[in-house]
């Protein structure tokens, strides 16, 4: 069904005792409030908007049940973080620092591709995912990570049998301090992860400007990957595009190239 038609949507939601969406992240508002007209509960594996903050009064008057974040990240990262931070706290243990990683990563078996990596969630976020500022603490340092510098700002993180990962500071790790229970925590990180090249290689389309979705391109029609990429170097009379792109990212390696010519761009 359309989710815009509104008489369909609130039939449906009318006969179910609980709501789950799984629409995009900005069409949850309209389902929420339909829920609370109609006194169903509602759960989302999203990040917690502001939207739906506005309507916490409502949805308690009402003993509904409005649960975000529980799917995968965010969502089983909360629950086991918890879990390790109740056991510490039962034993009478201080947290100095609290480090939590996680994503969508694929069973070894299925890593076919270069990148390793393949599209669990909605792909438009994915090549949004890292826009904005990201912040944490570091023993007792608060620190803000700039989208131009994410991919950048990157810790090893190894698992025996599986290999190395890139980790990256995940949006507001700050906010979580209050919700886990650790106010006064000096060290407060919580990161994503790919496997091990992924960033790297992710930062060219970052640097050149790829995933910047400020502004309206207007390509001329049947126009190719190859032809996107170009757009975005500057003009040379005698150079291709790969080698073009060679002289724009200086690092540019032949991991970095197999990826970006996996996905068609040459």
């Amino acid at each position: 069904m359309d989710s815009s038609d509104s008489e369909k949507r609130k039939s449906l939601i009318s006969a179910a005792d609980v709501v789950i969406s799984m629409l995009p992240a900005f069409l949850h508002p309209v389902v929420a409030k339909d829920c609370l007209d109609l006194g169903k509960h509602f759960f989302t594996a999203s990040y917690e908007s502001e939207e739906l903050r506005t309507i916490k009064p409502d949805i308690e008057a009402k003993g509904l049940l409005f649960l975000n974040e529980c799917g995968l990240d965010p969502g089983i990262d909360h629950m086991s973080a918890m879990k390790i931070i109740h056991e510490a706290s039962a034993k009478g243990e201080k947290i100095l620092s609290f480090k939590s990683y996680c994503g969508g990563l694929l069973a070894p078996e299925s890593e076919d591709n270069p990148w390793k990596y393949k599209f669990t969630w909605n792909p438009r976020n994915v090549v949004l995912a890292g826009q904005g500022a990201s912040r944490y603490i570091e023993k007792g340092e608060l620190k803000f990570v700039p989208y131009h510098r994410l991919f950048k700002r990157l810790e090893t993180i190894n698992f025996p049998g599986l290999g190395d990962f890139d980790g990256y500071p995940n949006r507001d790790s700050l906010s979580y301090r209050q919700v886990y229970e650790l106010e006064n925590i000096p060290t407060m990180l919580r990161g994503t992860l790919r496997r091990a090249g992924f960033c790297k290689a992710w930062d060219i389309f970052v640097q050149l400007g790829m995933t910047d979705d400020s502004f309206q391109m207007e390509m001329p029609v049947n126009s190719t990957l190859r032809q996107f990429l170009n757009a975005f170097l500057p003009y040379h009379a005698e150079l291709n595009v790969e080698e073009k792109l060679a002289e724009a990212i200086p690092d540019l390696d032949f991991p970095d190239f197999e990826k970006i010519q996996w996905l068609g761009f040459f």
